[in-house]
């Protein structure tokens, strides 16, 4: 699975309460702006060879989405590393995207020709006078492989620290198990720091943890 940081907590009763581990460092209001409103598609690079006729943009989710959540939300290879029950009805999906994801500061859905086929998140951590946070996403089987992850990756670092000017630190934690995403992390410049042992519990079990992170000062790789 290319996803890095998608454990969150369950809720008493929606089940899908969190897309970011991170984001469970702290608690109370954001200290970021929840007003922003970007365009309804950012455009992203188009890729290589593979998707030369593909053209994959980021936007706000809306509930029509609701059955593309269901299709990588349900998906063993997917829910894998993630704190997530699986999402599978409409109308699970329905109201988490309205009741979590539409309220969130930034959560955006990946689209492949206009189809949404995941997402990229990034939560402030609480309590930190706005300096850090943490980035998460999530992508459909069948997208793996071939660069999205890391463009998406890549046009959100590029742009976060620009929209939220106190920002100083992007961080993200992955499974040590969960190779695709460190590569995808690595690849757009994140720096690997260290292993935080038997620091989650992911379907039932304490995990080791590999802390990465992005400064502002830091460079994204080409």
């Amino acid at each position: 699975m290319e996803c890095s940081g998608c454990v969150g907590k369950r809720g008493s009763s929606r089940g899908l309460v969190s897309a970011s581990e991170a984001s469970q460092e702290g608690s109370g209001e954001s200290a970021y702006p929840s007003v922003y409103k970007p365009p309804r598609n950012e455009s992203l690079p188009r890729m290589d060879q593979n998707f030369s006729q593909e053209t994959i943009t980021l936007r706000l989710f809306n509930l029509s989405d609701a059955t593309s959540l269901i299709e990588w939300a349900s998906d063993e290879r997917i829910m894998r590393f993630s704190t997530w029950k699986p999402c599978t009805t409409r109308e699970a999906a329905a109201d988490f995207i309205q009741s979590y994801i539409m309220p969130h500061p930034w959560f955006r859905s990946i689209c492949v020709t206009g189809r949404s086929v995941g997402f990229v998140m990034v939560h402030p951590v609480s309590n930190e006078e706005s300096r850090r946070a943490s980035i998460g996403y999530a992508l459909a089987h069948e997208f793996w492989g071939r660069g999205i992850a890391t463009a998406v990756v890549k046009k959100v670092v590029g742009q976060i620290f620009d929209e939220w000017s106190q920002l100083e630190r992007l961080e993200a934690l992955v499974v040590v198990e969960n190779v695709r995403s460190q590569r995808v992390l690595e690849k757009a410049g994140f720096v690997k720091e260290g292993i935080l042992r038997s620091y989650r519990v992911i379907q039932g079990k304490g995990r080791d943890m590999i802390m990465y992170s992005f400064l502002r000062t830091d460079s994204l790789h080409p």
